[in-house]
């Protein structure tokens, strides 16, 4: 399945790359914690002999979990990192740069407005708030044309 049949629209796939973004690093949140708690059992079991020859059940259990989880994350890291590529060649073919840059640090860069905002600011590319937000309009409405367009060739 292509990009565009997938993705009916360009600000669907550029929020993708976004909620894609999130799932990674919620995964890689859940491995660490995970993992900590595993730690916290398996150190006293390895520093003292095990009596009676009985398993810790729990710690297997938590051990399996986090087995899966890591898995997880690199499906979700897999899945994010393909997306990012995908965007950014994408991106890359909108032709105003300042719609790139634009789309580049909301979608692909995951960053909030004013981040955006001040980012820009260091390229030299000055916005209020309202010119920031038409902007993005007419940004995502390239992005749609663009998109509409590669649909009907492909």
């Amino acid at each position: 399945m292509t990009l565009h049949e997938q993705y009916p629209d360009a600000r669907q796939f550029l929020e993708s790359v976004r909620t894609s973004r999130a799932a990674a690093m919620r995964c890689a949140r859940q491995a660490r914690e995970l993992r900590s708690q595993v730690e916290n059992i398996t150190a006293p079991l390895n520093s003292s002999p095990v009596s009676n020859g009985s398993k810790d059940v729990h710690g297997d259990a938590r051990l399996a979990a986090l087995t899966d989880l890591q898995d997880r994350l690199i499906a979700a890291s897999n899945d994010w990192l393909r997306r990012v590529k995908d965007a950014e060649d994408f991106v890359d073919r909108i032709g105003n740069v300042e719609y790139r840059i634009l789309l580049q640090l909301r979608y692909i860069d995951c960053n909030r407005w004013d981040d955006v905002q001040r980012i820009m600011e260091r390229f030299g590319l000055y916005y209020s708030n309202r010119q920031m937000f038409r902007l993005h309009g007419n940004a995502l409405q390239e992005a749609r044309r663009l998109w509409n367009e590669e649909s009907e060739e492909g």
